[in-house]
């Protein structure tokens, strides 16, 4: 850089010379299909070789978010599982009518379905798919007062939970 001009830097030919040399220097080896791209007709510089890899990345970015989805699905049908399986769980802790203070095993039931539900949740939503996501923050919300309040889950919410899940894997089915 030689000077200042106005408080600004002035750049010389030379300087934005180096800058892309050492942006493609950084970029080659790390950005799938950028050595392609560079060498495309009109990447006469690196900006014109960015723009074109991220017209390709475009493309390639669609495909991967139906991709996403898919994964999102299998992945979800196994949360749903487990969600059902410590529903269950809850259901049969829900009728225990003794006033006594949660166990270690009831804590951990209401961990894992906090956890499971906030996992769906995420997931989904990383995969644009807004409803499953509601879904799954509805049985975070449910699941989280009781476990934060170290109270049993109601056999009226066990209820709503398996409403809720149900609703999930309809959402889960959808996604193509």
């Amino acid at each position: 850089m030689n000077s200042l001009k106005d408080g600004k830097q002035d750049f010389t030919a030379e300087d934005a010379e180096n800058a892309e040399k050492t942006i493609e220097f950084n970029v080659r080896d790390k950005v799938p299909g950028f050595a392609i791209i560079t060498s495309l007709p009109g990447a006469t510089c690196i900006s014109s070789a960015l723009s074109a890899f991220s017209a390709v990345n475009n493309g390639i970015m669609a495909r991967s978010k139906a991709e996403w989805a898919l994964r999102f699905k299998h992945d979800a049908a196994q949360y749903v599982a487990g969600l059902q399986r410590e529903v269950q769980l809850a259901a049969a802790f829900a009728s225990a009518t003794t006033p006594v203070a949660l166990s270690q095993s009831e804590l951990d039931n209401l961990r894992e379905l906090y956890r499971l539900a906030h996992t769906i949740k995420g997931s989904a939503a990383m995969v644009d798919q807004p409803e499953v996501a509601r879904l799954g923050q509805q049985l975070e919300q449910l699941f989280g007062e009781s476990y934060r309040a170290e109270t049993r889950l109601s056999a009226s919410q066990c209820d709503t939970a398996q409403v809720l899940i149900a609703q999930i894997q309809t959402g889960l089915e959808l996604i193509r």
